[in-house]
Order: C-alpha cells, then sequence, then structure tokens
C-alpha cells in the first residue's frame, strides 16, 4: 500500500468525524497508539501493508483510490 499524505489527510478527516484520538484508532487496529502517531507524523520509516489495511478498514477508507491517485502523481 502507499503511505501518502493524501491518505493521512483522510485517516485524519475520519478520526475527527468519530471524534477518535490515535489511542482510539489502535484498539480498534490492535495497534500501539504511539504508532498511530507515528504513522500521522511521518516519522516512521515506512508504515507496513498490514498496518494501514488495519487502519483503513477500522476507519472503512478505500485504499484503492489513494493507491491509484498515488500511481498517477508518480
Amino acid at each position: 500500500m502507499i503511505s501518502s499524505p493524501e491518505l493521512r489527510g483522510e485517516i485524519r478527516k475520519q478520526m475527527d468525524i468519530r471524534r477518535w484520538d490515535s489511542d482510539d484508532l489502535g484498539r480498534a487496529t490492535g495497534y500501539a497508539g504511539s504508532t498511530v502517531r507515528k504513522y500521522m507524523c511521518g516519522t516512521t520509516k515506512a508504515a507496513s501493508d498490514a498496518f494501514e489495511r488495519a487502519v483503513c478498514r477500522a476507519l472503512q477508507i478505500d485504499p484503492l483510490m489513494y493507491i491509484l491517485s498515488h500511481k498517477e502523481a508518480v
């Protein structure tokens, strides 16, 4: 999967709609809240596909939209 600013923006938007913080998303995905925070700040070297899939699933985001938009931009 592609970690992109657009995907992180959509994740933030969906978290805001749900009034979730990083710990809430962490609980929903099975990852630590600190992992979510690092991903959202872009401080991780590379997010795993499993992590991004879990986040998209928890927030009901279609990841294909972000893979396609990233490939078109490249």
